[in-house]
């Protein structure tokens, strides 16, 4: 059976999977955007009573369709050995990928349950995304390097003795290794999407328990206000207490007295306390040596009396020094973080005075004032006694008094704060399962609209690529004058390419052949001998320009150079047959050689420039088997014939130097196709203006945009710095052309370009340099006034702000502290930064919106990295941003000119374009 006529790279299934990574999800975009406009048109002002049953069904089955799957996932991150998902899904695992799966799920189990508000846990989740991602990233390198390995064992001469291990341990590496890596991220992207999809419904959760979330939180403050209060009283009933067990059970002076007549209690303290420190010890023992060096010198009880209060109140202080101590470490050690070098000698330090020292001083406390009593009760009379017991009787019963209305305070807010667990601590699963028709909110259009959108997005979900192409197609055909021509080609040639840039993607093949027909040449001429190359000299001289009237023979008909009769290959002719019959003259083999080569080489780029394309590449192909494999590799990496000649993924990893690629024989080679491709580096861009064939196999924001100019009928220049001053030149010349700071929506014409501007920290090249510009319109510049003018001053410890110069190139510095103290200068440049071309302003249920054909910024998320169809709000491109995000864009806009009808015509031949394989 022959094989199927590929007219189109994104035809090769190879092709689509590697050029086209995000086809499928660029195409659903288009479709749904558009569905999204005609679903408003429709409703925006249609009665939809009838619909609101309907609506609450299918609202019913989202719902629960949505928390199911939301439920899944979220189990499958929270569990923590998922080794039988791997083993049913791949039939092995690799240990050293599971355990980092296993530790990626444990940061999961960890912090995911304490989420409460569904922003943070999306944010949490999403910050997973891109710490796996960078996972990811590290172990392509990995294979990478070890794919450089393999090759350069294999490639040598025998291959390296251990090149089969080396290979087996690539092989693991990619399956089943590089493949879990890639799963658990796509489980990771689809649980951020089902994350997406609920996170809505979370938050009208959250907004129905509100209201208990506020009575709780003011019953919790009053709590907590009153827990300060019940702790002092507790503290003042505690020390009532032991006051009064004191005068009931005063205790022994003798012993006491005896405790604190010993200067050094080092061993009684070690006795109790093994862990105290010498310098807590020390300091004891220093309480202790100068009670009893004042007692020594104080002989009345009153005097004594005043050092053990001293000697209290000093003990008392050290206690709050060792307190604030506490507190600090504390600190520190939140400040500083979990890997802090000095975090678990910190940490030890703490817990040694929180679980020794304090309790060892509280002791201390306890035995002085003990003391404090006895010395003061010895001296008291039996009846003084009582009448001290019964007054701390009196304020003991007030203070329990006051305590026990505290706590009765307390228990009621605590029951009030209880009674509503029902509300705020019923699961979440079940909060999520269950639709309950808000009847406060009744049903509006925007919602019959999203739910019918939502519903036409799950319809394009299974679809593959060609059934959603055909849709796309069926669109065009049925809305005939809706979608620009460009737009059509964009769609269905652009849709899902990959972000790169398109320099070095393309050669010509023409040129190419030339050089091989030229090598030929020069190599046959080589060989012949110096009366077979005065022959073929005189034959030519002949063929050009015949002696007599005779018709030539077959063997001995005219070049086709010969029939040429533009002027200049004319003027070329009489110069080869000049210098050939000179040589002639002349008797020089050399110079006939020469003179015999330039002419065969001008007679075969003459034959070569009058072939069609499809000749070029079938002469191509007859070269296949005398090429170099690593050579044949790039010819077709840069050629049409990528089309039918790519079978594998590694179509472009090059070969060279792993077959032979730099021994000598090649050398002519490498440097034809050196040559060749330098001289073509930026080819794709003249090519595309001339043929508007698809020629790239990548793309860059603004040479996406300059593929839409070619098909709109100009010619823009390359890059993005020249845009603004290419479209004020045309405002020059064409009163509809204009370049402006958008201030409506009327400023966003289809086909215009919008033009982003951003400050950079890397000085940027001259194809990104924002030259200072003034629209003709308004008198905008690249920056508001404001941020020149602002000259405010700042104290040595902030951050001073920023400091614009305006020449050329345009930059800021500002300066600030870094957490060590350290005074850093910042710069940035001025930079556009990205181009994005008008496709349509709309109006949808959400608002005004601007559709655009460009790239996702390869610092966006990954997987929207890609060519094709964007939606922005129309209020998001009218503002700048904030200073430090600034984000300025202008619109450049040039009507339509002569649009290449002809070369669309095969492009969008819709019979090409839909066929299957």
């Amino acid at each position: 059976m022959p094989e199927q006529t590929i007219y189109f790279q994104w035809q090769n299934d190879v092709l689509r999977k590697t050029i086209y990574p995000l086809r499928e999800m660029k195409l659903r975009d288009f479709l749904v955007y558009y569905k999204e406009i005609e679903l408003w048109a429709e409703y925006k002002n249609k009665d939809i009573k009838g619909e609101i049953n309907a609506y609450h069904a299918q609202k019913k089955l989202a719902v629960e369709k949505a928390a199911k799957a939301y439920f899944e996932y979220r189990n499958y991150f929270m569990s923590g050995d998922v080794r039988a998902d791997y083993m049913k899904k791949f039939g092995a695992v690799d240990e050293e990928i599971l355990n980092a799966i296993h530790a990626f799920h444990r940061n999961f189990s960890t912090y995911l349950p304490k989420f409460t508000d569904p922003r943070r846990e999306t944010y949490f989740v999403s910050q997973q995304v891109l710490f796996w991602q960078q996972y990811r990233k590290e172990y392509l390198k990995k294979l990478a390097n070890k794919q450089r390995r393999v090759d350069i064992m294999k490639s040598q001469t025998p291959p390296h003795p251990n090149a089969p291990k080396e290979e087996q341990e690539l092989i693991r590496m990619q399956k089943p290794a590089f493949q879990m890596v890639d799963e658990e991220l796509n489980r990771l992207y689809v649980f951020v999407s089902t994350s997406g999809r609920i996170e809505k419904r979370k938050q009208d959760i959250e907004k129905s328990i509100q209201n208990a979330e506020k009575i709780v939180k003011e019953a919790t403050a009053k709590l907590d206000l009153l827990k300060p209060q019940i702790e002092k009283q507790n503290s003042l009933q505690k020390k009532a207490s032991d006051e009064l067990a004191r005068l009931k059970s005063p205790p022994q002076l003798a012993s006491v007295e005896s405790y604190f007549s010993t200067a050094d209690v080092s061993s009684q303290l070690r006795n109790q306390f093994a862990q105290a420190s010498q310098s807590l010890v020390d300091a004891i023992n220093k309480f202790h040596k100068d009670l009893k060096d004042q007692f020594s010198y104080s002989k009345s009880e009153s005097s004594r009396l005043n050092v053990i209060r001293n000697t209290l109140y000093s003990l008392n202080q050290y206690q709050a020094t060792l307190q604030k101590e506490i507190i600090k470490h504390d600190t520190d050690l939140r400040n500083m973080g979990p890997t802090w070098k000095y975090k678990a000698e910190r940490e030890a330090l703490r817990d040694n005075l929180r679980n020794v020292s304090l309790k060892a001083v509280e002791e201390e406390l306890k035995k002085l004032t003990d003391f404090q009593a006895a010395f003061e009760y010895s001296s008291k009379s039996k009846d003084e006694m009582t009448k001290l017991v019964q007054a701390k009787e009196l304020e003991l019963a007030s203070a329990n008094g006051s305590l026990s209305k505290l706590r009765d305070e307390a228990k009621a807010l605590q029951s009030q704060i209880d009674s509503y667990d029902d509300i705020l601590i019923v699961t979440e699963e079940k909060r999520l399962m269950e639709y309950v028709p808000d009847a406060s909110k009744p049903v509006t259009v925007k919602d019959i609209v999203q739910v019918k959108l939502d519903d036409y997005k799950l319809s394009l979900g299974d679809l593959d690529h060609y059934q959603l192409l055909e849709l796309v197609v069926k669109e065009f055909k049925a809305k005939l004058g809706r979608y620009p021509r460009w737009l059509q080609y964009m769609v269905v040639h652009f849709s899902g390419m990959r972000y790169a840039s398109a320099h070095g993607s393309w050669a010509d093949p023409k040129d190419l052949l030339a050089n091989l027909h030229t090598a030929e040449i020069e190599k046959e001429m080589k060989s012949l001998s110096e009366d077979a190359v005065e022959a073929l000299c005189r034959e030519k001289v002949e063929s050009y320009e015949p002696s007599s009237g005779v018709p030539a023979s077959p063997v001995q008909q005219k070049p086709k150079l010969a029939q040429a009769t533009d002027p200049e290959w004319k003027e070329r002719i009489a110069g080869h047959l000049k210098r050939i019959k000179r040589a002639l003259e002349i008797d020089s083999p050399s110079h006939q050689r020469n003179s015999l080569i330039n002419l065969r080489i001008d007679e075969g780029s003459y034959e070569v420039d009058a072939m069609k394309s499809d000749e070029i590449y079938e002469a191509l192909m007859d070269y296949k088997d005398d090429l170099p494999d690593w050579m044949w590799k790039e010819i077709v990496k840069l050629t049409d014939l990528r089309l039918t000649e790519v079978k594998d993924k590694d179509w472009e990893k090059s070969t060279q130097g792993q077959t032979g690629g730099f021994s000598k024989q090649d050398a002519e080679f490498r440097q034809m196709m050196g040559d060749w491709k330098n001289k073509f580096m930026t080819g794709w861009r003249e090519e595309h203006d001339r043929s508007d064939r698809l020629v790239v196999s990548r793309a860059v924001c603004n040479e996406v945009a300059e593929h839409i100019q070619h098909l709109r009928g100009h010619t823009p220049p390359g890059g993005l710095t020249p845009k603004p001053t290419w479209y004020q030149s045309n405002e020059k010349k064409d009163p509809n052309s204009y370049l402006v700071k958008p201030e409506s929506e009327t400023d966003f014409k289809t086909g215009a370009s919008i033009l982003w501007l951003r400050f950079v920290r890397k000085e940027p090249n001259e194809w990104q340099m924002a030259h200072p510009i003034t629209t003709k319109k308004g008198g905008f510049g690249l920056l508001p006034p404001g941020f020149i003018a602002k000259r405010a001053t700042s104290g040595p410890n902030e951050t001073t702000p920023w400091a614009y110069n305006m020449s050329d190139p345009i930059t800021r510095v500002r300066t600030f502290l870094t957490a060590e103290k350290a005074r850093i200068r910042e710069q940035e440049w001025l930079r556009w930064i990205h181009e994005a071309t008008v496709v349509e302003m709309a109006d949808t249920a959400d608002g005004k919106i601007v559709l655009t054909f460009e790239t996702a910024l390869p610092s966006d998320d990954p997987r929207l990295s890609s060519i094709g169809v964007f939606k922005h709000r129309l209020s998001d491109l009218l503002l700048d941003g904030e200073e430090d995000v600034y984000n300025r864009s202008f619109i450049g806009y040039i009507p339509e000119g002569k649009v290449p009808e002809d070369n669309l015509k095969d492009m969008l031949d819709w019979d090409k374009v839909l066929l299957k394989q």
